[in-house]
């Protein structure tokens, strides 16, 4: 198997402002897989100053993992690899995504439809759970579901057909599921700023078809901003996100003030669980652990504590390591939201597939830039359109 990258900027339409700070761009690495046939694979991992990920730190950590990945095979192969000597779960997550989207090619099946041999079961691997796949499924709908079909121009994940431009070899002749994913609607990020530019915001995006709104918090303003944001989309589903930014405290104060909140997001920092289950219990407002949520073993830990957890698989290490999370998650009794880092298509497209698990879908971090290098556009009207195509079912836009 031969592992190459490549590194493209990403600008963000406007700076994000959240309460460790604010964003105006990033790079994003993407991550090829080729296999003997010369059939690929695609995901990426993206920089990031919270989770120590630079560019040069990402292209160490793909050579490194060069010299085992070359004698996989295989996409099942190379995530057998990626489970016994992982990397860092950026780079881990975008290998992980490689090897879905090859295999996906190679069956001729999108990746949520893989069968249960292909995505994988309990035993077959460490951190592989009994929540395959093919079992990511929504009752059969008919592609012209939502407002625009599957791959259409309107955003979302789009199409990418099985066999890339000037990519050598065939996969298997493509065959439409059994049962195909809908159109699923993401939250898209408010971040701080005044009440009154956050009630702008939030009108024009209802207006171009967002029905849930996730509003940063951790400023002197969060009252105020969120009761904007909801004075000014009245029918949205409004969720906090503080960050950690909060004490538990001025967490408690809060969020009983703003009771009609859906979820709130990581309100007291992380490290210390216990903090975020005092909140909980005192919280009219399902809290959702974040930050303190990256691994299977915090997942258990946080049984009883919080209402849910944000799985994201630029944290926890990809596909795999996330059906991991979400069956302990099952097993716990929490709810799952799949969230994710500012990236392109390329990069929230695997989590896509696992979209019906989740009770919030906060997959919207394409939809902030300027230019996602995959669909050549910035924004839609808040829905995921799953490419029910070969793979992960993301194409890169013409330039």
């Amino acid at each position: 198997m031969r592992v190459s990258w490549r590194v493209t900027p990403l600008a963000l339409a406007t700076p994000l402002r959240i309460a460790r700070g604010s964003m105006r761009a990033r790079e994003a690495v993407e991550v090829s897989l080729t296999d003997a046939d010369g059939v690929r694979g695609h995901g990426e991992v993206v920089t990031s100053v919270r989770l120590g990920l630079d560019v040069a730190g990402i292209a160490r950590a793909l050579a490194d993992s060069r010299p085992a990945l070359a004698a996989a095979g295989d996409g099942e192969q190379v995530l057998a690899v990626l489970a016994a000597a992982p990397p860092p779960a950026g780079v881990r997550a975008a290998l992980d995504a490689a090897a879905h989207d090859l295999l996906g090619v190679r069956a001729g099946c999108p990746v949520y439809a893989l069968p249960r041999s292909t995505a994988g079961a309990a035993g077959d691997a460490p951190g592989r759970p009994d929540v395959p796949l093919s079992e990511v499924l929504l009752p059969e709908v008919p592609l012209s579901a939502g407002r625009a079909g599957p791959g259409s121009s309107g955003g979302g994940v789009p199409r990418r057909s099985a066999r890339g431009a000037g990519e050598p070899g065939g996969a298997a002749p493509q065959r439409p599921p059994a049962k195909i994913l809908a159109p699923i609607a993401t939250a898209r990020t408010i971040g701080i700023s005044g009440p009154r530019d956050a009630a702008g915001q939030a009108r024009r995006l209802w207006a171009s078809g967002f029905r849930v709104l996730k509003v940063k918090a951790g400023d002197a303003a969060d009252i105020e901003r969120l009761a904007a944001v909801r004075a000014a989309a009245p029918d949205a589903t409004v969720i906090a996100d503080a960050n950690g930014a909060w004490s538990a405290d001025r967490a408690v104060r809060v969020l009983n003030h703003l009771p009609w909140l859906d979820a709130v997001e990581q309100p007291v920092a992380p490290g210390a669980p216990e903090t975020l289950a005092w909140v909980s219990e005192r919280s009219p407002v399902p809290v959702i652990a974040d930050e303190d949520a990256a691994t299977v073993a915090d997942v258990r830990g946080l049984a009883g504590a919080v209402a849910g957890v944000n799985v994201k698989l630029a944290e926890c290490g990809g596909l795999d390591p996330a059906r991991a999370m979400i069956a302990a998650a099952r097993h716990s009794g929490l709810e799952i939201m799949l969230g994710c880092l500012v990236a392109s298509s390329l990069g929230i497209a695997p989590a896509v597939h696992l979209t019906p698990h989740a009770r919030w879908v906060d997959l919207d971090g394409h939809l902030l830039l300027a230019r996602d290098p995959w669909t050549g556009i910035g924004g839609h009207d808040g829905l995921l359109r799953p490419a029910n195509t070969p793979g992960l079912g993301v194409r890169r836009a013409a330039p």
